[in-house]
């Protein structure tokens, strides 16, 4: 089978640039199923300052099971076995800054919401991430 990888950036101006992600593929699940993957990321970054830089994020994600999902029916309670077609529909946004302190020290905050949208009611849900890193580099 084939996929897709396409990356396009753009430089809005000398400190901001954005990107357009998208990707088609296969990929195998936690317990073995075959998964058909579609995402799309839309990027921008800028630069503050010689100090400072920021980014925003948006993601979209499909991931189809297709008809061999083994799961419950809730149309056929007695079969355990019944198939039914799972997709999950995952989106996120995501906000970050960064600081950098030295040429070997960086400190980055970001906070990630998260959603995700799904053919089998049990599959479905949403967080919030916040994130705080230090980063150093020899």
């Amino acid at each position: 089978t084939l996929g897709f990888d396409g990356n396009l950036t753009y430089e809005l101006t000398p400190k901001t640039t954005s990107a357009l992600v998208l990707s088609r593929g296969y990929s195998t699940s936690a317990i073995g199923q075959s998964l058909k993957d579609t995402r799309a990321s839309l990027n921008f970054s800028t630069q503050f300052n010689s100090q400072w830089e920021g980014g925003l994020t948006f993601s979209y994600y499909t991931n189809d099971y297709g008809d061999t999902f083994l799961a419950t029916d809730p149309t056929t309670p007695t079969d355990p076995n019944s198939k039914i077609f799972r997709r999950d529909t995952y989106r996120e946004a995501t906000l970050n800054v960064t600081y950098i302190a030295t040429t070997w020290m960086t400190i980055s905050g970001g906070v990630t919401f998260r959603k995700n949208d799904s053919t089998v009611q049990q599959a479905e849900f949403s967080n919030t991430l916040l994130s705080l890193i230090l980063g150093l580099r020899y």
